[in-house]
Formats: C-alpha cells, sequence, structure tokens
C-alpha cells in the first residue's frame, strides 16, 4: 500500500462499511460487527478506530475510553485491528505509527490491547503483535483458555474414558439432549449456578442475550440437557468460522449427577457444531482472584483439552 495511512474515530453512520471489512478480514468474527458491539453501547464510552489508506479502509480497532486509556474493548472477550487480507507487515507497522500519531493528538495516555486469539484467525493475521513489541508494547496479563481440537478429517474428537462413563451415564437415566430455544430456563440455570458458586450474574442478561441471539441465529447457538422434559443442563455456544466457543455453560445439581453437562459437550462436539477447526473451552481463571480454578480446568482438560493464551498489551505514549 503506497499511500499514508490514517486512523480516525469509527461514526456510527459508518456501520455498513465497517461490518464490511470484519466479513472480508483475516481474522474477524461476528463478534465485532457492530450489531453486536453495539448492544452494550450504554456501558462504555465507545471509541472505536478506522485505519485508511486514502479512500480504503484497512483495518478497524474495536475500543472505547476509561481513564484517558483507548482500550481494546471491555465488553469482548478479546479485540484487536481487524485487519484486510491485503494488510502487510509494513503496513501494520504505519498502523500503529498513525494510531500514535491519533493518541497524541487526542490526549490519550496509554493502549490496552486484546489480540484476538491465532485459532480464530481465517489466514494467518499476527502482524500486530510485531508491531506492538516494535512500539515498545509490554505484557499486561496472560491468561490459559482450554481449546480441544475439532474435526478431524471426517472423525469427531475421541473423549477419554472419564468421560465417555459419563455420557454413557446420562444416556441410561434418560437424559436427551437437543438444540434448544428455551434461553428463559436456562438462564435460570446459569443463574443459580453462578450466584450458588461464584455470587456471581451472567455477564449477559436474558433480555440481552434473546436479542444477540435473534439478530445472530446461526452464530448464538444453544444445546440443553432435558430430563423428563426439565432443562438440567446446558452450553451456549458462539460459532464463528473456525472456533466454536462456550460462552456460557451450567448444569443443575441433578445434571451433575447425572453426567447431563458430559452429555451436552458430547453432542455439541459430535452433531451440533461438527465443522469448526477448534472448541474453545475458555479460561478457567476466578475473576474475584485472578487464581486458576484447578477444578474447573481439570474438568476441561479431561475432555482432552490443552492451552492457549489469551494476551493483554498495554503501551503507554
Amino acid at each position: 500500500m503506497s499511500k499514508t495511512i490514517l486512523v480516525e474515530r469509527y461514526h456510527p453512520d459508518q456501520r455498513a462499511a465497517w461490518d464490511a471489512v470484519v466479513h472480508a478480514s483475516k481474522n474477524g468474527t461476528f463478534l465485532f460487527e457492530r450489531g453486536y458491539m453495539d448492544y452494550h453501547a450504554d456501558r462504555f464510552v465507545d471509541h472505536s478506530l478506522i485505519a485508511r489508506s486514502g479512500d480504503q479502509w484497512i483495518a478497524v480497532l474495536p475500543a472505547h475510553l476509561r481513564d484517558g486509556a483507548l482500550i481494546s474493548h471491555s465488553g469482548l472477550t478479546f479485540g484487536g485491528w481487524i485487519v484486510s487480507p491485503r494488510l502487510k507487515q509494513v503496513d501494520m507497522l504505519a498502523v500503529f505509527d498513525a494510531l500514535n500519531t491519533y493518541a497524541r493528538a487526542h490526549a490519550l495516555a496509554r493502549l490496552i490491547y486484546k489480540p484476538i486469539p491465532h485459532i480464530y484467525h481465517r489466514m494467518p493475521a499476527e502482524e500486530d503483535l510485531y508491531a506492538l513489541q516494535q512500539c515498545g508494547a509490554h505484557l499486561m496479563d496472560r491468561r490459559p483458555s482450554t481449546v480441544l481440537p475439532g474435526r478431524v478429517g471426517s472423525a469427531p474428537p475421541t473423549f477419554p474414558k472419564s468421560r465417555r462413563y459419563e455420557v454413557r451415564k446420562a444416556e441410561k437415566a434418560g437424559v436427551i439432549v437437543a438444540e434448544s430455544e428455551d434461553y428463559a430456563a436456562y438462564w435460570r440455570v446459569l443463574a443459580e449456578v453462578l450466584r450458588e458458586r461464584h455470587d456471581a450474574e451472567p455477564v449477559h442478561t436474558l433480555a440481552e442475550i434473546e436479542r444477540l441471539r435473534y439478530a445472530f441465529p446461526q452464530h448464538i447457538r444453544l444445546y440443553s440437557a432435558f430430563l423428563e422434559g426439565a432443562l438440567i443442563a446446558g452450553a451456549l455456544m458462539y460459532v464463528s468460522e473456525c472456533v466454536a466457543r462456550m460462552q456460557y455453560m451450567a448444569s443443575s445439581a441433578e445434571g451433575r449427577r447425572l453426567g447431563a453437562l458430559d452429555a451436552v459437550i458430547d453432542y455439541v462436539v459430535r452433531i451440533g457444531c461438527p465443522n469448526v477447526a477448534y472448541f474453545d473451552f475458555g479460561t478457567s481463571i476466578e475473576p474475584e482472584t485472578g487464581a486458576i480454578n484447578q477444578g474447573l480446568l481439570a474438568y476441561k482438560e479431561d475432555f482432552g483439552g490443552s492451552t492457549i493464551v489469551c494476551d493483554t498489551y498495554v503501551l503507554e505514549w
């Protein structure tokens, strides 16, 4: 790209152009479409950015402001620059130079940056990691996320013996697993589990998740386990092109006794989301302390999962 790269603030009138960049990008998912991001517009002072070369948009950055810092969006698990397939390494270095100029002009003190993990990339897209190092950014936080490889050839992953035992136990007890539309019933189970175990609430309200799943029906999907018609466990999946992420998973006491959540995960992997490269079980970090919840981590790893890291960098201006 021969033209000078400029960084400027996104305006809501540019929604269609923003979404077009996300759809065509190396590393975007539906999470970065404005229809998803803007559901929590009342919670953040949006300050998303556009990088362009002439009239051509080459990258977008979901971001908001807090205490003089530009933050790659706290309402998202990860973020960072979402980039055109045409963007090269030297272009990304120029993007960060332009971002530095923008930051100084707008009295921004620092950038808090959460790059998109590589498993979500449609094609390799780590130009930002090299650019961060070249700009003097340093690693602020690193959290492990447990990932299970998806379908290899025509065969889904095979679970270890301990997990297969739980699946069979659920089947023998009469547990039935299926994709479900009853988000209200699942939210009651989820809210109860979070309240009892973590004194917490779901990040999304039921109304928010209902609105989002209607907006993105192919990407937000609920798989549930039922016993005699009652919902006893479930997993809410965020399904992108490469990864199916377990955004929420929960099981009632009866579900835990019967291995119902294992049956749900088995169904998701074999039937519900059979064509993704990875299943992301998310982190097992206690939000209050930052310590690993070893029991939760062991549960996820017992399906055959292993670790990728979700990083956060800070760049001072």
